[in-house]
């Protein structure tokens, strides 16, 4: 049977610390935000180092890989939302904590255990992004010629930004699978209070918006001046958006079919009561009896299965779709934009 709830310290404990960065930082003994800082100074220096031995100056590299620098602001980026992002589970566990039918021990070794990436997902996850990265370069943007190694620098961080976020699309999507494992377990929901799964909603929401983050960053490294890249850029924000609406549902849908399975199971007990409340009416009526407890029982019980069916079985209100909404059309929005003065400026000149 259900017992009673846990506390925030104690789930702090078990839902971070989850990926490989962050069991290395913690081994080190290395603050995170210390280490996040001196890769984005090595990755933003990089290029300036390598511009030296390519005997360039700053200005004469800096608009051919102003990308580089945008790949070293995302990679910061993307490590610094994650540990946000992961304490998030932290207040869903708890509020989901009392309709969770299990004790409390299994409770927080269930959190633990759901919380917990194996390093050889992380590495698959890296390596297909890898893979994806060198084929999309193989067939849009292959090795140029030009400064030796600055060339070979962008070919490289085009391919290892695509394993760093894919690897962060997994970490992220990853951060869905606890809820979907509490809600596996016996349940007793309330259809009349959804406000436990609140935090979920809001979850979604996050999630959803850390990648819109990370893509509308990403719009600042492409080179729209090139229209043989629109194609590539295309296929990539399209299958990013669908990420995006995909992270958002994966939380959302699990309480969906949580809350609308509890929702028929009530209406469909309503509904024999109503019915057997009906079949009485009609003995009494037919009886000559009195009918005037047994008509006010089928109204009592008529509004009751109204007010059940209008019950919300979405984690989320009007506001936070629109957020969602908002969210998925900005980075549209920029890489319009970004379009449109490159024709304008071609037309001027």
């Amino acid at each position: 049977m259900n017992d009673c709830g846990v506390t925030y310290e104690e789930l702090e404990l078990v839902t971070t610390e989850s990926t490989m960065f962050d069991r290395w930082t913690e081994r080190a003994r290395v603050p995170r935000w210390l280490v996040i800082a001196l890769i984005g100074i090595v990755l933003g220096l990089i290029p300036f180092v390598l511009a030296r031995f390519d005997g360039l100056g700053p200005m004469e590299w800096f608009d051919g890989f102003r990308a580089q620098l945008v790949y070293a602001v995302m990679v910061v980026y993307m490590l610094a939302i994650l540990r946000p992002l992961e304490g998030t589970r932290t207040s869903v566990a708890v509020s989901l904590r009392p309709l969770i039918e299990i004790d409390r021990s299994d409770f927080v070794s269930l959190v633990n255990r759901s919380c917990r990436l194996r390093p050889l997902y992380e590495m698959i996850a890296f390596g297909l992004g890898v893979t994806a990265g060198m084929l999309i370069n193989l067939v849009f943007e292959p090795l140029q010629a030009g400064p030796y190694w600055l060339n070979h620098y962008a070919y490289l961080s085009r391919i290892g930004i695509f394993g760093i976020g894919i690897w962060c699309i997994f970490v992220v999507m990853s951060i869905t699978r606890m809820t979907n494992v509490l809600l596996a377990q016996p349940t007793r929901v309330d259809v009349f209070n959804p406000q436990p799964f609140a935090p979920v909603g809001r979850q979604s929401a996050l999630l959803s918006l850390a990648i819109v983050g990370a893509v509308t960053l990403s719009l600042f490294s492409a080179s729209f001046m090139e229209p043989a890249l629109w194609l590539e850029y295309v296929i990539n924000y399209c299958v990013f958006l669908l990420v995006i609406v995909a992270l958002f549902l994966l939380n959302t849908h699990v309480v969906h079919r949580v809350i609308a399975a509890a929702k028929a199971d009530r209406l469909l007990t309503i509904e024999g009561y109503l019915a057997r409340a009906c079949r009485e009416f009609e003995e009494r009526l037919s009886a000559g009896k009195e009918v005037h407890e047994v008509a006010t029982q089928i109204n009592a019980l008529a509004t009751l299965k109204h007010e059940v069916q209008l019950t919300r079985t979405w984690p989320y209100n009007t506001e936070m779709l629109r957020t969602v909404a908002i969210s998925v059309v900005t980075p549209i929005v920029v890489g319009l934009s970004r379009v449109l003065i490159v024709l304008l400026s071609a037309d001027k000149f």
